[in-house]
């Protein structure tokens, strides 16, 4: 015989409970058409559970007065249909990539503030300051800024301050005259003037060696630099935004950083959140390298599995985007499906902690504690506002509710936020 929950619209699923002797109502079973099904068997066997799951059971219970194992069963197919129903939705909103195009994907709370500021920024020159840990795309935002504001006509150069040779940094920056040094067989304007009527990124802005900060400060307010071996000034009209992902505060503090500097750099600031940060952006942002990659490589890859979506969703990514960008051109290189699965993200990932990379997905104690985190995290980024949390997890309030009472914490049904 079937019977169903008392919200059979809210948990969509069927539990059957077989009284034949034979077979576990496999045409019952069959004709529940849309819902999953949970058989109860008082009289399991082998042959009876493989009849079941060949009918299309999602679950079997051997033991029909065990309800912790009924509930167990429930919660692995609702926390699916939850991780799906937000897959389903990521190919109608993923946007269009374009090679080396920069875009700025999500949908979370996080992004969403820094996407407002990008665009409040449209019509002003002000140097930016942009912050945020290693991977969480300062450059794309720099060049977002370039791209949209009244400079996109311009060059858009971008320097890494770390990686310019100590010997090297003040003629890169200023220029030089032909023989101003030894090797100096040609003149060279430098990287101020040659952005001139556009944009100078100035990435790991932190590692600028203090004789170099004195001059560029001097040259951001004066507007002009003046070559190495050169005594006239030369006039340059660069906008300049640079990026840091160590506290420029605490390096100026500790005298590694001109206070100065610092304050001439930070008009505006834009703090980039980290992906842990960011919700089911995460989801998103895979999509969107799977489908990049998968064309690049010819493969047809489509996206991924629910259970490839648990093992993002439940790890922190201390790379950011950038490492999640790589460990999906791993996964789309490594896969033999036309999904994602969760083994061709773990045979690339080697520091997640066992315990979590090798968890076995039928077993639901670790996900819980995972999910309940990743509940209170996104939670914390809409406020408290649990409509706003549902909406950014992807699922109904309902389920919210019912997710945050398993995980112990106390609702109110009639909350109107």
């Amino acid at each position: 015989m079937l019977g169903e929950p008392d919200e059979p619209a809210d948990f969509d699923v069927v539990l059957s409970v077989c009284d034949a002797l034979t077979a576990p109502c496999p045409d019952a079973i069959a004709r529940v058409d849309g819902r999953a099904v949970v058989v109860v068997d008082p009289e399991p066997s082998v042959e009876r559970t493989v009849a079941a799951l060949r009918a299309g059971a999602c679950d079997y219970v051997a033991d029909p007065d065990d309800v912790d194992a009924v509930d167990t069963a429930l919660r692995r197919i609702l926390d699916k249909r939850a991780i799906e129903d937000s897959l389903r939705g990521l190919g109608a909103r993923d946007a269009p990539f374009g090679g080396s195009e920069a875009i700025l994907l999500g949908e979370s709370a996080a992004t969403r503030r820094v996407r407002a500021t990008l665009e409040r920024l449209r019509s002003s020159d002000s140097t930016v300051l942009v912050t945020g840990e290693s991977g969480t795309g300062k450059e794309v935002v720099a060049r977002l800024l370039h791209r949209n504001g009244r400079r996109r006509g311009g060059p858009f150069i971008a320097v890494s301050c770390a990686a310019l040779p100590a010997h090297l940094v003040e003629s890169e920056f200023f220029g030089h005259a032909r023989g101003a040094f030894t090797g100096a067989e040609i003149a060279r304007r430098g990287l101020l003037v040659e952005a001139s009527g556009g944009t100078l990124f100035l990435d790991e802005v932190s590692s600028m060696p203090m004789p170099t900060q004195a001059k560029l400060l001097r040259a951001i307010q004066q507007r002009t630099v003046r070559p190495l071996g050169k005594a006239a000034e030369v006039e340059f009209d660069a906008r300049i935004i640079a990026a840091s992902n160590v506290e420029l505060e605490t390096a100026v503090s500790a005298g590694a950083f001109r206070e100065d500097l610092y304050f001439r750099l930070n008009v505006v600031q834009i703090k980039l959140p980290p992906l842990r940060e960011r919700g089911l952006d995460v989801l998103l942002l895979a999509q969107h390298f799977i489908l990049r990659f998968a064309r690049a490589s010819d493969k047809h890859v489509l996206g991924m599995t629910t259970g490839a979506a648990r093992a993002l969703l439940s790890y922190n990514f201390p790379g950011n985007v950038r490492e999640l960008q790589n460990w999906i051109e791993a996964a789309v290189a490594l896969t033999r499906h036309d999904h994602i699965t969760e083994n061709d993200l773990l045979a690339n990932l080697r520091v997640l902690p066992p315990s979590e990379a090798n968890a076995d997905e039928d077993s639901l104690s670790s996900w819980d504690t995972l999910e309940a985190r990743h509940i209170a995290r996104i939670l914390e980024e809409a406020h408290g506002n649990k409509a706003e949390a549902a909406r950014l997890l992807g699922i109904d309030r309902k389920t919210l509710y019912r997710k945050l009472r398993r995980h112990g914490t106390d609702v109110d049904d009639g909350e109107g936020d």
